[in-house]
């Protein structure tokens, strides 16, 4: 318990340290240096893997797993026959360069002006979300960990032009958790609501025909979930987004962003594109229950067909099946 705060001790001055390192270093060299923070974490994974021997089953329930062996396991699971283990390993390797530079870009946030952050990224028609929000009856924006996904939601802020809030789970060490939320405000302005503080602040921002973004592709056994399928097993997923939709009538549109690809060339600055897909079409009967089911399986499908498109982008290295269905559906105490 020591040792852990420990560390989160450390990293906080570390993080706070290569914030302030951004504001006099450019973009390019910056995320240059997250690419090389990525790779290092591709080798810490692959010595984690090192000497064959056998995986010990965790007891306590924890989201990372720096273990090359069990991302590329998740990735073989999840591809089949369809990838090579050369490919699988490319992959692999690729998600771990994309948290190291999308961290880089996350620390940039509060230096950037607003027209900065605009010119960095390309977008889809928001067609679907006003679509929505000229209903009247709120917005639920669903979105899976890839690409840089902190710098999607202060461009929400920006696009949109009302305020956007970012549900987020909070961090168990203060100091931790205050760098984050001044990094999410101080920049373009994004309004956070903790898992931790109910339902009451979402509903009340649906009811009030505001957007709110939801990162639905963790296993969160903390939450009320249940388990649906996500390339092809088993996954224990957040409930919460369906209810909430079914609770305050609001649409669900998954807006996601990735890095360009070929954008980090020797004479290129890395760009990221949003894309906009059609709001989920989510069904509603008298049957609550089995609704809110088909429905978070619904929109589960949709990030799969994400990650499934950018499999490189997305965190590999995250635990996403820890939690067994075969455990009488339960999950393990955290």
């Amino acid at each position: 318990m020591r040792s852990r705060y420990i560390y989160s001790a450390i990293a906080v001055r570390i993080l706070a340290g290569l914030i302030q390192i951004s504001r006099w270093v450019p973009r390019k060299p910056a995320l240059a240096a997250g690419g090389i923070l990525g790779r290092l974490m591709y080798v810490l994974a692959r010595m984690n893997s090192m000497g064959g021997r056998k995986r010990v089953q965790r007891k306590r329930h924890t989201f990372i797993d720096l273990s090359l062996d069990r991302s590329i396991d998740d990735l073989s699971r999840a591809f089949g026959s369809s990838l090579s283990s050369r490919e699988l390993n490319s992959v692999a390797k690729g998600s771990f360069r994309n948290a190291g530079r999308s961290m880089i870009e996350t620390l940039r946030i509060p230096k950037m002006s607003k027209p900065e952050l605009l010119s960095l990224i390309d977008a889809d028609s928001f067609g679907p979300v006003h679509q929505v929000l000229d209903r009247g009856k709120g917005l639920i924006i669903i979105t899976p960990h890839l690409g840089a996904w902190e710098i999607l939601a202060s461009y929400l802020v920006l696009c949109l032009d009302r305020p956007f809030s970012a549900i987020v789970q909070r961090q168990r060490y203060s100091p931790y958790n205050a760098l984050f939320h001044s990094i999410r405000y101080e920049g373009a302005g994004v309004k956070v609501i903790y898992q931790d503080s109910g339902a009451r602040p979402i509903l009340t921002a649906l009811r009030q025909n505001l957007p709110v973004g939801i990162l639905g592709d963790l296993d969160m056994p903390r939450l009320n979930g249940a388990f649906v399928q996500f390339f092809g097993r088993p996954a224990y997923t957040p409930v919460g987004p369906a209810a909430l939709a079914r609770a305050s009538g609001a649409g669900m549109v998954p807006i996601f962003i990735r890095w360009k690809p070929g954008s980090t060339g020797a004479f290129s600055s890395p760009r990221h594109h949003v894309h906009v897909l059609p709001e989920i079409d989510f069904v509603r009967t008298a049957h609550k229950q089995a609704d809110i089911l088909e429905n978070t399986q619904r929109w589960t499908r949709v990030i799969e067909g994400i990650v499934r498109a950018y499999p490189e982008q997305w965190i590999w290295f995250h635990r996403r099946w820890a939690t067994s269905a075969d455990n009488n559906g339960q999950p393990p105490v955290c």
